[in-house]
């Protein structure tokens, strides 16, 4: 017998998983992602504003 892994079959895990969350587990992963979202802006803005402040050193000392 050959196994064979669809879209389907993961598409019923996906659904399974779903279904055995609970509001506590749904309030955990939106947190995790969110903190991680946060994490990805703060770092490119950071590197922004050290990027704008770099070329402002520089054009002030040339």
């Amino acid at each position: 017998m050959e196994k064979i892994l669809s879209p389907t079959t993961y598409g019923g895990a996906f659904t399974a998983w779903m279904g055995s969350m609970t509001a506590n587990d749904v309030a955990a992963y939106g947190g995790l992602v969110v903190a991680a979202a946060t994490f990805a802006a703060n770092v490119w803005y950071k590197r922004q504003h050290l990027k704008l402040a770099k070329e402002k050193l520089e054009k002030g000392l040339n």
